[in-house]
């Protein structure tokens, strides 16, 4: 594999070192996952700082990948938290034999700003999903937003990265309150709409075609020779 240095805002005449200071971990995943909480908590990822986060998670990446650990992982790069949640959900219940990272972005905005550095950032993951609420019904928008969103991902360094918007908003995919957007997130009812939507995916994946492609494209990422 190539050569993992630190960013640098010059140019440097020198190759620069760097310790590896994942080699030590146990438990990626748990590691992983703290990581990405905090600096969920340091508040909204705006497109100066994004690159600073993006260049960490980058790293872990490419030393699991140097040091052999596990399978790559689908990637999947959602708005915000419930998304991550619904996406982490669906991907339990088809029971994928390669594991699931979720990265959430913080808002639209931010994860539609920051597409070619997560693109770049994750390049040697499994494959890539882009998650994004089209906040709108109309059928001619939504492929004029598919269109240009995915004219960038095609210009990155992940030309193969797969954009799935939903319609208008993930949680119709939930199929209890359609359309809905709430200003306070209620986290023990979306548990309880979860559960509701393993007993009926199959119908909700008839009832919004999102949701069914959003499947598709984790099944086929799945299925392929890493």
């Amino acid at each position: 594999m190539d050569q993992i240095h630190p960013p640098h805002k010059s140019r440097l005449n020198w190759t620069p070192h760097c310790v590896n200071w994942t080699a030590d971990w146990k438990d990626r995943l748990q590691k992983v996952e703290s990581i990405k909480a905090k600096f969920r908590r340091l508040g909204p990822i705006v497109p100066e700082i994004a690159p600073k986060f993006i260049n960490t998670l980058s790293f872990i990446d490419a030393m699991a990948k140097s040091q052999g650990w596990g399978q790559k992982p689908i990637t999947v790069i959602v708005e915000g938290q419930v998304d991550a949640k619904i996406a982490e959900a669906i991907a339990q219940m088809l029971d994928l034999r390669k594991p699931l990272s979720v990265e959430v972005a913080g808002s639209k905005s931010a994860l539609l700003g920051n597409l070619k550095m997560y693109a770049r950032a994750f390049k040697d993951s499994a494959g890539l999903i882009f998650l994004v609420d089209a906040e709108t019904s109309d059928t001619n928008d939504i492929e004029r937003q598919k269109a240009q969103f995915q004219a960038i991902a095609e210009k990155s360094e992940r030309p193969d990265a797969r954009l799935v918007l939903t319609v208008p908003e993930i949680e119709a995919w939930l199929g209890k309150t359609p359309f809905r957007r709430d200003s306070i997130r209620d986290f023990n009812q979306l548990f309880k709409e979860l559960h509701f939507l393993r007993k009926d995916l199959v119908e909700r994946v008839k009832a919004v075609a999102s949701l069914g492609q959003f499947i598709d494209a984790l099944r086929e990422i799945d299925a392929r020779v890493s």
